[in-house]
């Protein structure tokens, strides 16, 4: 029970921390950030679950409408690449993004049981705009 308890008092020291930064940053109205960003392996070789949370600063930021892609770095027969993970052509909305302040993600990654996933980028793009908005990378952990 003390361990839980512990744990509950290291995630919400986390929480706090979090907070106080998005209110002291000096971030420009409207900016996009990625925080919290996580990738951690799944029970099952090849899934991993993604987490993070986008957040838009400033006291009247606008609603960002837009998206994101996933883009992996493995190594598959000893051979280094990348594999795309978008939205699907039958228009899937799993990975589109419409918020004002923040928008919590989380997405479930699989890959084939024998490939490597090196790390995972993040990319975010605004509707409209080709190149993206946001890009940060993370590895598993």
């Amino acid at each position: 029970q003390l361990k839980n308890l512990t744990d509950e008092n290291d995630r919400l020291q986390e929480d706090l921390v979090f907070f106080q930064d998005l209110t002291a940053t000096g971030s420009k109205e409207g900016e996009l950030g990625v925080h919290r960003l996580r990738l951690d392996r799944d029970m099952m070789p090849g899934e991993y679950n993604l987490r993070m949370l986008l957040v838009r600063g400033g006291q009247r930021a606008k609603q960002f409408n837009g998206s994101y892609q996933l883009v992996a770095t493995i190594v598959e027969n000893g051979q280094s690449g990348t594999h795309v993970f978008t939205q699907d052509v039958s228009g899937n909305d799993q990975f589109q993004l419409n918020f004002r302040y923040y928008q919590r993600v989380e997405q479930r990654i699989q890959l084939p049981p024998e490939t490597q996933l090196e790390s995972v980028q993040v990319r975010i793009f605004e509707k409209g705009v080709a190149e993206p908005k946001v890009r940060q990378s993370v590895s598993p952990s």
